[in-house]
């Protein structure tokens, strides 16, 4: 296995796993969009991403095969009472039978040097607090979990 930059031509597959992770997150959100839906927009959406140059994504390949991404932006936030220097891993995903191998680990050490490269002193991110797998993954890799996100429908008071 190995982590590389991706290509235009890794987004088919990108989108797949990027498929295959809405799909895991939909169990705790029924907000967002079904796998049909996610199956046309996807290809697009990676691809706007892939050639945003405040956006960058690595690849895991294993015998010519896609088996994870991790996706980061370069978040420079203008919130005059927070750290201003922030990267934010918007995604990271390891095929489920490819899990507890080290890939997930490679990915995000391949993203942290991105975000160091590029000045950046903070990385952060969003995890559904039912994902408890992500959860553990990440206070395991130096995370601290600092804000919890909340949110509700809004309906008419009528």
């Amino acid at each position: 296995m190995y982590v590389r930059g991706a290509t235009e031509q890794d987004v088919p597959a990108i989108a797949a796993l990027g498929v295959e992770l809405t799909a895991l997150e939909s169990q705790w959100d029924p907000l967002l969009i079904d796998r049909e839906e996610n199956e046309k927009i996807y290809p697009k959406y990676f691809l706007r991403k892939l050639r945003n140059e405040k956006v960058t994504i690595f690849v895991a390949e294993e015998n010519n095969e896609l088996i994870g991404f991790v996706m980061g932006e370069d978040e420079r936030l203008r919130d005059p009472f927070k750290e201003k220097k922030i990267g934010y891993l918007a995604d990271l995903f390891v095929a489920e039978e490819h899990r507890g191998k080290g890939i997930g680990k490679a990915l995000l050490d391949a993203m942290t040097d991105w975000f160091a490269s590029r000045g950046l002193r903070i990385m952060s991110l969003t995890a559904y607090t039912q994902n408890k797998e992500a959860e553990e993954f990440y206070l395991a890799n130096g995370f601290e979990k600092t804000v919890v996100y909340y949110r509700r429908p809004v309906t008419p008071r009528s």
